[in-house]
């Protein structure tokens, strides 16, 4: 086995039951959500979490073109299931329709879903269907509802705008400019930024 077909079957392994789940509209029913205490409950929006956050990992192998035979095959068969996944995802009578505006922390999973459709535009996002990609619009857009933290939240609001844009839906310039215009000023030096006005030495 090359290195390339280890981490392309590590990439399968871990996204494919996440878009296989969601295309059977079984993600609720089969995913572990695990927590400690009260404070910890991510019940309600780690399924956004681990579906956005998946796409937007696959979503540049996705993407690419003139590989094998045999990677393409496995690219397309995991497209096909992203596809049918997110159609469920956004359709708000499916059991596995995602929550995009309740509590704060959806703000963040949007961004990296709208991340993921951007970077697999051709191999996804085109291949939606009208009603779906209408669907995925509106659910965005009710992410807007979120207040970001002043930090590096107003990143991840800016990314489902900036993601809006491209899909030729209305999208809030200042809400990119702000998050911009903020990180500017957040910067400390030698690459690093500060998350919020202060700075952070961790994987920020």
């Amino acid at each position: 086995m090359t290195t390339r077909q280890y981490w392309i079957n590590s990439l399968i392994k871990t996204a494919e039951p996440v878009f296989k789940a969601l295309s059977q509209n079984k993600l609720r029913k089969n995913m572990p959500v695990e927590y400690k205490g009260d404070r910890h409950d991510r019940s309600d929006f780690c399924h956004l979490e681990a579906v956005g956050r998946s796409l937007a990992g696959i979503g540049p192998w996705l993407e690419l073109s003139e590989v094998t035979p045999e990677e393409e095959k496995q690219q397309k068969g995991l497209a096909s299931l992203v596809i049918a996944g997110l159609k469920n995802a956004v359709d708000k009578s499916s059991p596995d329709f995602l929550n995009f505006n309740r509590g704060s922390q959806p703000v963040v999973d949007a961004a990296f879903l709208a991340q993921g459709l951007m970077r697999s535009w051709n191999s996804v996002w085109l291949k939606l269907d009208r009603t779906t990609q209408q669907n995925m619009i509106d659910c965005m857009t009710s992410s807007r509802i979120i207040k970001p933290g002043f930090n590096n939240w107003l990143l991840f609001s800016a990314i489902v705008e900036a993601f809006l844009c491209k899909a030729g839906a209305p999208w809030d310039k200042m809400r990119v400019d702000y998050a911009v215009r903020q990180h500017e000023q957040w910067y400390k030096g030698d690459g690093i930024y500060g998350d919020g006005p202060d700075f952070h030495w961790d994987y920020y």
